[in-house]
């Protein structure tokens, strides 16, 4: 499903339910958690793509690309992990207000 249409849909489900502090709390979750897997995903799929390339017997300018591929990956990662981390952290106070 493409994100335009998901995001229609939270915004619809949202609406529905109310202004109440579950529907804007489920509405976050809900967000946080597809954003989460799609970053991890794409890390993956990174990943997995340099690696292919890194040990490919192709010419060296494309395993160059793969270790470039490999190391952004790695960045992307740690990035990924620090932003879940705070995230959580301003998700888990915004419980306990």
């Amino acid at each position: 499903m493409p994100i335009k249409e998901k995001l229609l849909i939270y915004i619809i489900a949202f609406a529905q339910s109310g202004n109440s502090s579950t529907g804007l709390s489920g509405f976050l979750n809900n967000i946080y958690t597809d954003v989460s897997n799609l970053a991890w995903g794409i890390f993956i799929l990174a990943w997995v793509i340099g690696a292919v390339l890194r040990g490919s017997p192709l010419p060296f300018k494309f395993k160059k690309g793969g270790d470039d591929l490999l190391t952004d990956a790695a960045i992307g990662a740690l990035l990924v992990a620090i932003g879940t981390t705070v995230f959580s952290f301003i998700k888990a106070l915004g419980h306990q207000i």
